[in-house]
This record gives structure tokens, C-alpha cells and sequence, in this order.
């Protein structure tokens, strides 16, 4: 919606621009005075300077925040960098990718309270089905809130399925704004550390807990950290 409302405003913008280049030229043809047709380019000018200005103010912003490295992330890449995000604001965090996500990339916990994320890291709008998923997820994990996080923006059918279901959306903005709140300094995002981050401990679905590498008869595998009360197990892929 954010940025619908932004093209809106630079195709005005633009608009009136052309407006007042085509009145100057009329207006220097009628007069052969070239104050007066540059005195009718001034509104294009100033609308223009403006509209620079808001554009440098903004690419600014977006550099200090690194959404540009967040665009160029994989998916996994991005998940593991909002779990980073999170955990610097307070949170216990952990990507359940490894065990079978149930519709929650990660499961976030502070003050007794438990929240499911869903990260879209995305160059079009989230649709539907992404809402769906974590309304879901929150059932499964017994969590007291949802959200979905993407650097892209949200179908009207999404933010509408949202609302009635109480789900938090976080789009571009808002994710550019929690980056800037969580490091304020930040120049940009390095993803190198993320890239050689180990792979998560797999999550056991009944239990919500970590699970422990194992070995069998056949080998390794993962199995619940409550066994014997819980039997869930893992192969290692």
C-alpha cells in the first residue's frame, strides 16, 4: 500500500512537471520572453528537487537498513537473519526449516510468550496463502501471536485475511524500520557469517524441543531429547 501511495505521488508529481514544461514552452512561443517561460518551469523545478530529495532521503535510509543485501538473500539465508534480528531484540529464537516448518519459519519466545513468523523473502506481493499458513502455525504451536515478514508488500486479500485472524503483517517499511531499531549504526548486512551459521538442530513437532543426534543400528538420526516419553526421530538427509 506504502508503496502504491509513493508511485501515486511521484506520477503527480510528474504530471504537473509536464504541465508546467508545456505551459512554459507555450508561454515563450506567445511571448518570446524567456523569463517568463522559465518563470512557468519554476513549479516543475521545485517539484522535482523535491521529489530528489525524498528519493536521496529514502535510498539512505534503505542502505543503512541493508534491505538491498536482504534482497539479494535465499530464503534460508533471510530466516536466519531474522532469527539474528529477533534475538538481538530479547527474543529465544530458532528457524524450524530442519524439522518440517508446519507453516512457521521461526518460533520466537519472550516473557512466557510464544510468536510464529513466516519470512517471505520476496520480490512480489505476499499473497493469501502465506496468511493462511501461519494462522495455522499458530494453532499447531500454541502460540499467542503470528506474523508474516517479507521485504516485499502484501495482496489486499492478505491483509484482509490478516486482520480477521489477527496475524501481524510486517512489510518492506516495516522491516526497514525493525533493522534500523535494532542497529541503528548499521552500514550494511554482512552475510557471510549467516552463510557459514551450522545448520539448525532439527525441531521435534510434538515436543517444540531441540532434538539430539543419535546413532542406531542404521546409523546416525536425530531423536526427541524427551525419548523414551516422546519416540520422534529424524533421519540425517
Amino acid at each position: 500500500m506504502a508503496k502504491r501511495n509513493r508511485k501515486a505521488e511521484e506520477d503527480i508529481i510528474d504530471l504537473i512537471t509536464g504541465g508546467s514544461i508545456l505551459l512554459g514552452g507555450y508561454t515563450y512561443a506567445r511571448t518570446q520572453s524567456a523569463f517568463l517561460g522559465i518563470l512557468e518551469l519554476l513549479p516543475a523545478i521545485i517539484l522535482q528537487t523535491i521529489k530528489y530529495l525524498i528519493k536521496f532521503k529514502r535510498d539512505k535510509k534503505l542502505k543503512r537498513a541493508g534491505i538491498h543485501e536482504v534482497d539479494q538473500m535465499d530464503g534460508l539465508t533471510f530466516e536466519k537473519y531474522l532469527k539474528l534480528i529477533f534475538r538481538e531484540k530479547g527474543y529465544k529464537a530458532k528457524v524450524t526449516r530442519a524439522a518440517g516448518d508446519y507453516g512457521a519459519d521461526l518460533i520466537l519466545e519472550k516473557d512466557g510468550n510464544r510468536q510464529v513468523v513466516q519470512a517471505k523473502r520476496y520480490s512480489k506481493n505476499v499473497g493469501i496463502k502465506a496468511v493462511q499458513e501461519i494462522t495455522a502455525a499458530l494453532k499447531y504451536y500454541q502460540a499467542s501471536e503470528a506474523l508474516v515478514v517479507t521485504n516485499s508488500y502484501f495482496t489486499n486479500q492478505a491483509q484482509s485475511l490478516a486482520k480477521e485472524n489477527d496475524v501481524q503483517l510486517i512489510n518492506r517499511e516495516g522491516l526497514i524500520n525493525l533493522l534500523l531499531n535494532t542497529n541503528p549504526n548499521q552500514e550494511k548486512v554482512s552475510t557471510s557469517n549467516l552463510m557459514n551459521e551450522p545448520s539448525e538442530k532439527p525441531v521435534c513437532p510434538d515436543c517444540n524441543e531441540e532434538m539430539e543426534l543419535r546413532s542406531g543400528k542404521r546409523g546416525k538420526f536425530y531423536g526427541c531429547v524427551n525419548f523414551p516419553k516422546c519416540y520422534q526421530t529424524k533421519s540425517i538427509s
